[in-house]
């Protein structure tokens, strides 16, 4: 699904990157998930440990970047708010997320539960590190 959104955010104009990393202990489905997408899988690993130590999240969460890494919201999958591409109210929010963090304007209703992020663009308060971020907006999602 979320190659599907990149390709219409491409076919809108609307610059994102996409950024999938792979669960530390689901490396036998990293083949699949690269072929069925063309962004960047990375796999996490127990040195790295990205979901668990360095962004404090989970299988399937988002994390949405304006251009200048600033995270703009951390969507976990198990949130208030709905993030399953499956369904059509999870697909619109995640995609109107990227519209914003890209154009800095907001393209939906604003979903119940707001923005998970503090002021300073962290989820929840903790700190993340944003410096391999791209000019364009980001999206990091957890696969696997």
């Amino acid at each position: 699904m979320l190659e599907k959104m990149r390709l219409e955010l491409a076919k809108q104009g609307v610059p994102v990157h996409f950024v999938a990393i792979n669960k530390r202990d689901a490396t036998a489905y990293a083949t699949a998930l690269t072929n069925r997408c063309s962004f960047a899988v990375l796999q996490d690993t127990d040195g790295v440990q990205a979901w668990d130590i360095q962004m404090f999240g989970h299988k399937d969460d988002f994390y949405i970047y304006v251009p200048d890494g600033t995270l703009l919201d951390h969507l976990p999958a198990s949130g208030p708010r709905n993030t399953n591409l499956s369904t059509a109210e999870g697909y619109q929010l995640v995609k109107a997320r990227l519209v914003q963090a890209a154009t800095g304007v907001w393209a939906g209703d604003v979903p119940d539960g707001g923005s998970t992020a503090d002021a300073a663009g962290r989820p929840d308060g903790g700190a993340m590190d944003a410096s391999a971020v791209d000019s364009a907006a980001d999206v990091t999602a957890g696969g696997g």
